[in-house]
């Protein structure tokens, strides 16, 4: 997240705090993220089994491709860019 604030790039956590504030962002963040997941469980149980099981190993390839970061010592970006 440190870069995404020296790059000013878009990064969800900074937009939740912008529309939510910083004292209520980090908790409704993880409302939407538990809500996303339920989803998605819901939706992986309707698929065929086997096609399910195909898109779960394309899943676990992309992230070791990739990287997800989170810190909650970044709530406040514009501390953290001075």
């Amino acid at each position: 997240m440190q870069d995404d604030v020296l790059e000013n790039n878009f990064n969800i956590l900074r937009m939740f705090v912008r529309i939510y504030g910083a004292s209520s962002a980090p908790t409704l963040l993880a409302k939407s993220i538990t809500e996303a997941e339920e989803k998605y469980s819901y939706l992986l149980s309707a698929l065929d089994p086997q096609l399910a099981l195909t898109y779960k190993r394309r899943c676990e390839e992309a992230t070791k491709e990739g990287s997800w970061s989170s810190s909650r010592d970044m709530v406040h970006t514009t501390d953290y860019r001075r």
